[in-house]
């Protein structure tokens, strides 16, 4: 009898710990319906078909790869639809069967992820069912707790959903809302969620940008908002799309900016650059825009921004980062730029403060306006006098080229401030960079092509193409004066946790 007993009390248990079956689970009722979307079946539609419609005739282009992972905004469709559409297009016709989704939780505070206890999210278009098998796994995980509160009234992650479900209609979700993380938290939810991404699943995450004015309680600047924010999340945006962890951390930490999905985007970084270890990623920054725009009142505004990250190997089989030869400019535009550099210093030496680049006085072509990394350098006789450049498009090229010209000259920590007296005596050199490419391979590295970019343990550390020419170095001396320029070991760029990733440039200069 005892034993019969002890049979039963085992069954028991083995029925109390058997995981709910789908149809045993609720379905997360849509909050934001009505709100911040249409609440009708036919209007969502509609709302979300002419948002993608109009993001597919305003695309710049469209890329022959199919995207990895994207970073959009969740606000209200009629403030950030536009730019949420501008990502979600580039799905259209894809054939992924399950999305993860990362978005921070506005309405709970906990350390870790979290997952809704439901099988699927409802919204006027029907239901969007969780992959559960992926999600109960997740969950066995110390870093994933149980929140059930956050999940009831959140936004963040239920505006994704109408995108999806117009996209890609099929497609399973993996949704995790985001709390506070420290560091190694970071590390290990990338660690977790970097195997899922294979070819039939991808990452989004939902984040707004800057959330500005005395209503967010952050106003870092009065004058120009618009300007200044658009600086400010152009450069956060660059990073991301860098895949430059250390730089976006950096920036979080010297101005506290108010990017609310900024532990989700950190754990995608972290995750791409796994990824990018096994395939070649490229992130671009596909549209910005801001709620003051729309309102005319920037006293409160929030920014939104859609980045893309795709892998180029998928569509044409290996492809290297792009050469120099992709991007050119002409004798006319690098005169020009040579020209607003050598005026820029002039005016800052005469006056002592940088003057605002006359536009009227330039040719300015599209190519000039266009977002670019840029470094400039100064030589004097031959020796290095000072070298400044923005790694990752923050502003217009012409005004990087200004910026950088005066940042060169007075900025550089390795040198004693240029002087008037010596301002004729240099040479000014320019180089326009191509976006950052992780560089999952050190062998792949061409001398004379590529510059390098290396970070680890909170380090970093840049080498312009032209550098290992002008020493005579070969790739592993190239490889591992990158590692010294950054402060870490000559071989640290092979060690697990380096990033290495390498750029092209156009570079020209005044003829001494």
């Amino acid at each position: 009898m005892r034993a019969q007993y002890c049979l039963l009390a085992v069954l028991l248990m083995a029925v109390m710990v058997m995981p709910a079956a789908a149809g045993d689970l609720p379905h997360r009722e849509a909050a934001v319906a009505g709100l911040w979307y249409e609440a009708s079946a036919d209007g969502l539609r509609t709302q979300v078909q002419s948002l993608l419609d109009r993001a597919a005739r305003n695309a710049v282009r469209k890329p022959d790869e199919p995207p990895v992972a994207l970073v959009v905004p969740h606000a209200g469709y009629v403030y950030s639809g536009s730019t949420a559409a501008a990502g979600y297009v580039h799905l259209r016709g894809g054939k992924w069967e399950r999305v993860v989704l990362l978005a921070p939780a506005h309405y709970g505070a906990f350390r870790g992820a979290s997952i809704t206890p439901a099988a699927a999210y409802d919204t006027p278009l029907g239901p969007v069912y969780l992959d559960l098998e992926t999600c109960r796994r997740l969950q066995t995980h110390a870093l994933f707790v149980d929140a059930p509160d956050a999940h009831v009234r959140e936004h963040a992650l239920e505006c994704q959903l109408p995108f999806l479900q117009v996209t890609l209609p099929k497609v399973r979700i993996i949704p995790i809302l985001v709390g506070d993380l420290k560091s190694e938290d970071v590390r290990t939810l990338a660690g977790l969620l970097e195997p899922l991404l294979d070819e039939q699943t991808l990452l989004v995450v939902s984040s707004d940008f800057t959330h500005y004015g005395p209503n967010y309680g952050f106003v870092p600047f009065r004058d120009d908002p618009a300007g200044n924010l658009k600086k400010w999340n152009l450069k956060a945006a660059g990073q991301i799309a860098a895949l430059d962890y250390d730089g976006f951390m950096e920036h979080i930490r010297t101005t506290r900016d108010t990017i609310c999905g900024r532990n989700g985007i950190s754990i995608a970084i972290r995750a791409l650059q796994q990824l990018a270890k096994k395939k070649v990623i490229k992130g671009r920054v596909l549209e910005y825009t801001t709620s003051g725009e729309i309102t005319r009142d920037f006293t409160k505004s929030v920014s939104y921004v859609s980045i893309l990250f795709a892998d180029p190997q998928v569509a044409g089989g290996a492809q290297e980062t792009p050469a120099a030869s992709e991007y050119t400019l002409s004798p006319a535009e690098k005169n020009t730029l040579l020209s607003i550099a050598r005026r820029t210093l002039d005016a800052y030496m005469r006056d002592g403060r940088q003057p605002a680049v006359d536009v009227g006085a330039y040719t300015l072509t599209p190519r000039l306006k266009e977002l670019r990394g840029a470094f400039v350098t100064l030589t004097r006789g031959g020796e290095l006098r000072g070298c400044i450049g923005y790694v990752t498009p923050q502003v217009p090229l012409y005004q990087a080229v200004a910026d950088m010209a005066v940042n060169a000259a007075v900025r550089d920590p390795r040198f004693p401030p240029v002087t008037r007296d010596e301002l004729r005596k240099l040479r000014i050199e320019i180089s326009v960079l191509s976006p950052l490419a992780p560089c999952p391979d050190p062998q792949t590295v061409q001398v004379g092509k590529h510059g390098l970019v290396i970070q680890k343990s909170g380090r970093s550390g840049l080498l312009l193409p032209q550098v290992p020419v002008e020493w005579g170095w070969d790739r592993r001396q190239f490889l591992e004066q990158v590692c010294r320029k950054a402060g870490l070991p000559a071989g640290a760029y092979r060690e697990p946790d380096a990033v290495l990733m390498t750029f092209t440039a156009v570079v020209f200069n005044e003829k001494e």
